[in-house]
């Protein structure tokens, strides 16, 4: 959890503390707790999360198994089936901000 905490701690914040081991309290699925993780941080802090998403996803991204680092970096209390599984909650943490994001900028806007 230290090189997550180091390089990505808006990430690790935006993850950790949305997807801890209670996230399931309200019976929330990880689609609709990531939807409530968005509308709760500002315009600004989705912006810092996707750009410490896709520097994330340059460095560690490509590994094969990607599921140790969401769980062990991030304290993800996700039990992904798959490898493929996990990779999915990645992407759809990117999807969910950039349409957030972009709704209240413009359609042009890139973490890059």
């Amino acid at each position: 959890m230290l090189e997550a905490e180091t390089n990505w701690p808006n990430l690790c914040e935006f993850l950790g503390c949305h997807f801890h081991e209670d996230w399931r309290v309200n019976g929330a699925t990880p689609e609709l707790a990531l939807e409530t993780a968005v509308a709760d941080w500002d315009l600004d802090s989705c912006q810092a999360v996707l750009r410490e998403w896709r520097d994330w996803n340059d460095r560690r991204g490509w590994q094969t198994d990607v599921a140790a680092s969401v769980q062990d970096g991030f304290g993800v209390a996700l039990d992904f089936a798959s490898e493929a599984e996990a990779r999915q909650f990645m992407n759809l943490v990117y999807e969910k901000l950039i349409v957030s994001v972009r709704a209240e900028t413009g359609h042009q806007w890139s973490p890059e």
